[in-house]
């Protein structure tokens, strides 16, 4: 079985999370390291973030009309980021589809769901 071109991670191991280049024959010496994943401003600055809602919840206990202002913000900012998952999670399908049709493959066209043959 020929495995196809591409970056893998790399089989000698030296270095956690990184890929070397197959050219379909042999191992090149093009290497990349795999980027960490990214934090939310409140993971990368958690002291900010205790004080903010420390602050928050200082103006609610004081202000009234603050609460719904923060549920409001909060849930905006909630449907944003659910928006932004949901696009990201059908580009990704888009894209698979989008080789699978390339390749022939009537999933490409159907996705998940192929017509019923007809009896």
């Amino acid at each position: 079985m020929d495995v196809p071109e591409g970056w893998y991670i790399d089989p000698t191991g030296a270095i956690q999370q990184r890929y070397r280049y197959w050219d379909g024959r042999q191992w090149t010496r093009a290497t990349a390291v795999a980027a960490a994943p990214r934090q939310d401003w409140a993971q990368r600055h958690p002291a900010w973030t205790t004080l903010i809602v420390f602050w928050l919840a200082c103006m609610v206990w004081s202000w009234t009309w603050l609460a719904p202002t923060v549920a409001a913000i909060a849930g905006l900012t909630w449907i944003v980021r659910w928006d932004r998952a949901r696009r990201a999670r059908l580009t990704a399908d888009a894209e698979e589809q989008n080789e699978l049709a390339l390749e022939g493959d009537p999933r490409g066209i159907y996705g998940n769901f192929p017509p019923v043959e007809a009896a």
